[in-house]
């Protein structure tokens, strides 16, 4: 069904399928704590935690502990939607938001493939933006 979808997608947003090509997968985020599946997710692009780390088990919470609704603080990690809504921009970008679980909070972002092929992400509050990079997982 998945790949149906997908199929269906490249040859109504023929651009928009190439570039997402360059973006889904898996990836390892920044701390090295989670891998991070990007996918089709309606007319834009998603991300969800789809697995923890040995580093992540030792080292922190494995729950959505920080999130701002308390019903919520109890659940896993794994299955958090952290990127939601991103769309294509003209600039090889893609724009949406990022959550990140560890202060429970939302921001404006951005990412793209860098040069060395990780993602870049940038999370941005206002003006400040902060950029990452994110190896691709094996």
């Amino acid at each position: 069904m998945r790949f149906v979808f997908v199929f269906l997608l490249c040859f109504a947003f023929p651009g928009l399928a190439q570039a997402a090509d360059q973006i889904t997968g898996d990836w390892v985020s920044q701390d090295g704590k989670g891998v991070v599946t990007i996918a089709p997710c309606g007319k834009a692009l998603c991300g969800h935690i789809t697995r923890l780390t040995e580093k992540a088990k030792t080292e922190g919470p494995t729950t959505d502990s920080n999130n701002p609704n308390p019903a919520l603080r109890a659940r896993s990690l794994v299955g958090v939607k952290v990127l939601f809504d991103f769309t294509a921009q003209s600039d090889g970008k893609w724009q949406g938001k990022i959550y990140y679980p560890f202060q429970g909070k939302t921001y404006r972002a951005f990412i793209s493939r860098d040069s060395d092929r990780s993602l870049k992400v940038q999370g941005c509050w206002l003006i400040i933006c902060r950029t990452v990079k994110w190896p691709a997982a094996n």
